[in-house]
């Protein structure tokens, strides 16, 4: 849903089964950087957007994919799914604000929310209008919906099916749920809601049939880039899903300082234990271990990464 734009609706005269389409009216401004970034650049679990000026109308492709509400009016789903749904929306967002598009952009409604039912990955949409970043509220506000049974659509489509979850209402996982809103109630940002969401999921798996928790370890190893800027050795955590080194300053995670490097001069990924890096178009071009970077690669500790003239080495501490 889009908070304080009421006006904003979908198209259901040019909306087709594959194609979702929203008109936006006149008075509502959309930021021209933001509908380039979305255009041309594949940004993880967002789905592709393409604006016509003319008719001010937003195209999103969203293929064989379904909506959450779809999904909801089959079946419940589990806690876990829910936890996972809610990390999904929070890396997106976490993703999204790496190429400037801010979180009250995004349409955290059931009605969507698409999801690929084989893989199980979510894929929002976002709006490219002017609108000023809230953090979580989003988040907070779509979770509060969901648990209240209410889905409110701000004129987008018709109401929802309510919504339900496997076992809520039911005694025994109660505090599964309570441990939700209770870290979404605290003053977090982004950074530390994915960080309790995925100690949770990964910590925690709920028996939904004894009530009882069965809990399990896992570890991730914790790597970093180290690098010699002004004459002193810094560590650049690698602990984030993606981490975006460049030189804009207040756009990327790390900034380098020489002119060589472009503004946003290539990513991290993290994938559990692995750190696969891409060039993100830079000028001067990225290199590993001596050899131009083509497309995207798997490092390997010890590895010597250079952003056209700043270099790195990639470190672990375990």
């Amino acid at each position: 849903m889009f908070a304080g734009y009421k006006s904003i609706k979908k198209s259901h005269k040019l909306s087709t089964e594959k194609t979702l389409v929203i008109e936006l009216p006149k008075r509502i401004k959309t930021i021209a950087f933001q509908v380039q970034m979305q255009q041309h650049n594949n940004i993880k679990g967002l789905l592709p957007m393409k604006f016509i000026s003319s008719s001010r109308h937003l195209h999103y492709e969203h293929g064989s994919l379904v909506t959450l509400s779809a999904i909801l009016m089959q079946d419940t789903i589990p806690h876990t799914m829910f936890v996972s749904l809610l990390l999904n929306i929070t890396r997106t967002i976490k993703e999204a604000s790496d190429y400037g598009l801010k979180s009250t952009g995004f349409a955290l409604d059931a009605d969507y929310i698409y999801i690929d039912q084989q893989s199980q990955k979510c894929y929002f949409i976002h709006l490219p209008i002017s609108t000023k970043d809230s953090g979580i509220s989003p988040v907070r506000t779509f979770v509060n919906n969901l648990l209240t049974n209410t889905q409110q659509t701000d004129n987008l489509s018709p109401p929802s099916p309510t919504p339900t979850l496997q076992g809520l209402g039911e005694h025994q996982n109660d505090d599964y749920i309570k441990q939700v809103q209770t870290i979404l109630n605290d003053p977090i940002d982004l950074y530390t809601l994915e960080e309790k969401l995925t100690k949770m999921l990964h910590t925690s798996s709920i028996d939904t049939t004894t009530g009882t928790d069965a809990t399990t370890e896992i570890l991730e190893k914790s790597f970093y880039l180290e690098c010699s800027q002004n004459g002193n050795l810094e560590r650049i955590p690698l602990n984030k899903e993606t981490t975006l080194i460049g030189r804009k300053v207040g756009l990327v995670d790390y900034v380098c300082n020489s002119k060589s490097v472009s503004n946003f001069h290539a990513s991290f990924k993290r994938h559990g234990n692995e750190i696969i890096i891409q060039d993100t178009e830079s000028t001067n071009g990225t290199y590993i271990n001596d050899i131009r970077l083509s497309g995207k690669l798997r490092l390997s500790a010890g590895d010597k990464i250079r952003l056209a003239d700043v270099e790195f080495v990639l470190a672990h501490n375990f």
